[in-house]
């Protein structure tokens, strides 16, 4: 699945009745369903392995840049009041910092440099629909997704 780049699908989707953008929609809903199916295994054998760390006292620590990293803070700012996570527990990360909350820093998945340190300080699980992930987190060991 390609996400960094405009889908030839979708290319005059401006001038698309309505009903066929709410069709397209549910269409892209069911390509992510899919595509989630696919990996169910490399899912389950990931949020075991979690699991087993954060029963250790392991840290929980979001990972994202851009849309994604704005959705992993949001999930994660909720783990403290929902569900009583202790905040020394929780640590949220986004590229670009604080101000990519805000507004788009372009360029700041990229920082491969600040990516590898934090690699190496943490054990990061990092989730994205981008096939370019490998590149913008270099990791200590081998994942199975």
């Amino acid at each position: 699945m390609d996400t960094e780049r405009a889908s030839l699908r979708y290319f005059d989707l401006d001038v698309w009745a309505p009903s066929d953008i709410a069709e397209a929609m549910i269409e892209g809903q069911f390509t992510a369903v899919a595509a989630v199916r696919a990996a169910r295994f490399a899912l389950l054998e990931a949020a075991l392995a979690a699991a087993e760390r954060l029963r250790k006292a392991g840290r929980l620590v979001y990972v994202g840049a851009g849309t994604s990293g704005r959705l992993a803070v949001q999930d994660g700012a909720e783990l403290v009041p929902t569900f009583s996570w202790p905040q020394e527990r929780l640590l949220l990360l986004i590229a670009g910092g604080r101000n990519a909350l805000l507004r788009s820093v372009e360029g700041a998945e990229d920082a491969v440099d600040q990516a590898a340190r934090l690699a190496q300080q943490h054990d990061i699980v990092a989730m994205t629909l981008s096939s370019l992930l490998p590149r913008a987190v270099p990791r200590r060991s081998p994942c199975p997704a």
